[in-house]
């Protein structure tokens, strides 16, 4: 199985994906460890292309993460993809809920030493995420009719989802 999770920051997709790796026994690929580097600073675009593209040619995978510039590469070949979309006000809430309730802790899905914040940056790509995107996607779901796409839009959503992989 090939799955693909995007979505809002704060909506879960991380959580959302290693509970599915647990189950399916596939590791996660998560882009944000990959773009970046240590202190969030974006590493050289053909390096990270590179460890996206070796990804994508193993029989099985799940890619967790936005990377919108990369997103087309990744969706045309997976079997499945995953669209968290929670409601914003929820994901912002969601954002400085994982901020105060690990501070000192490494964010494991992020770069080498990265721990979780807010900033003005994320706060406003957040909000704006799917406006932004929303032609994107919608382009990616008529190029490729053969990808099952889901869109989840609560967390009740996400386990139920989930349930169905048991």
């Amino acid at each position: 199985m090939k799955l693909l999770i995007f979505g809002f920051p704060g909506s879960g997709k991380t959580v959302f994906a290693n509970q599915l790796s647990n189950t399916l026994k596939i590791p996660v690929f998560h882009i944000d460890r990959h773009f970046f580097t240590k202190g969030w600073i974006t590493r050289p675009t053909e390096d990270f292309l590179k460890d996206v593209r070796v990804r994508l040619k193993e029989p099985s995978w799940i890619i967790e993460g936005n990377g919108m510039r990369t997103i087309e590469m990744r969706y045309q070949e997976a079997d499945l993809v995953i669209y968290c979309c929670l409601p914003r006000l929820q994901c912002l809430l969601r954002v400085f809920w994982r901020m105060i309730t690990t501070v000192g802790k490494e964010k494991l899905d992020g770069p080498e030493g990265a721990s979780n914040s807010v900033s003005w940056k994320l706060v406003c790509y957040l909000w704006n995420f799917k406006k932004r995107y929303k032609n994107q996607i919608e382009e990616l779901q008529k190029k490729y009719p053969e990808v099952v796409f889901r869109s989840l839009r609560s967390k009740k959503e996400m386990i139920n989802f989930s349930l169905w992989f048991f």
